[in-house]
């Protein structure tokens, strides 16, 4: 396991354990978080930090051992927010966190952070969310059983 790895690890634990005093030592003071679908971008560990604060229902998770070559993390998660399973998938200093996420109304959300570490903080994050859909006609014959 990297060190770069274990800071991703480390900061989904300190946050999922509350503690975003563990966690702000995990991110860089000059981070940027984008969200390209709304097309927000926050700049700086306090801003950072206070999307979490507010986070309505802060999924809580659980760090698992990898399976299958990708790091699991477990997930469990108070309503209103729920998210079941987290994959960690990555190597040097950029980082895919997929998430599967259920909202308070029902809703299912894919979602997809690339994380990207850089002395020891994560200093980049753009996370994509998109809800499910059936796949169209045309495509069906391209399936694998």
């Amino acid at each position: 396991m990297t060190d770069n790895r274990r800071v991703v690890e480390r900061a989904i634990q300190a946050f999922n354990d509350r503690d975003l005093e563990a966690g702000a030592d995990l991110i860089h003071p000059e981070i940027t978080l984008k969200y390209p679908q709304s097309g927000e971008v926050f700049h700086g560990r306090d801003n950072y930090l206070a999307t979490l604060a507010n986070y309505p229902g802060l999924p809580e998770v659980e760090v698992a051992e990898p399976r299958g070559g990708h790091q699991q993390v477990q997930v469990v998660t108070p309503m209103p927010f729920s998210t079941p399973t987290i994959t960690v998938i990555g190597s040097g200093d950029t980082f895919t966190v997929e998430s599967l996420n259920t909202y308070p109304d029902g809703s299912v959300y894919h979602g997809v952070s690339i994380m990207k570490v850089q002395d020891a903080k994560i200093i980049e994050e753009v996370a994509y969310f998109a809800a499910p859909f059936d796949p169209p006609d045309w495509r069906r014959p391209y399936l694998s059983s």
